[in-house]
């Protein structure tokens, strides 16, 4: 599990729904190649036995978000990303 510290701008993204992530800073975990859904489980798992310093700040509750793009079209070997608001 790949884990960095990203000062992430707001993002709009537009289709049949369109969601608006606020602008702050997230933790990127990037988590893969696996299967769904134990891939996705195991990065959540990780992520919650995290103290506050080795988050990198304080959890802050506000929008944490999970990116799949082309690397998760196979759902046997999925490469995700997960991003996780804290304060600094």
């Amino acid at each position: 599990m790949e884990k960095i510290i990203v000062e992430y701008p707001e993002v709009k993204l537009v289709g049949i729904v369109t969601l608006t992530i606020p602008a702050q800073t997230y933790v990127k975990f990037t988590n893969g190649p696996g299967a769904m859904p134990s891939v996705l489980m195991d990065v959540w798992k990780k992520i919650w036995g995290l103290t506050q310093e080795e988050l990198g700040g304080k959890h802050s509750y506000k929008v944490d978000f999970e990116m799949y793009d082309e690397r998760s079209h196979d759902h046997h070997n999925i490469v995700l990303d997960v991003f996780v608001a804290i304060e600094k």
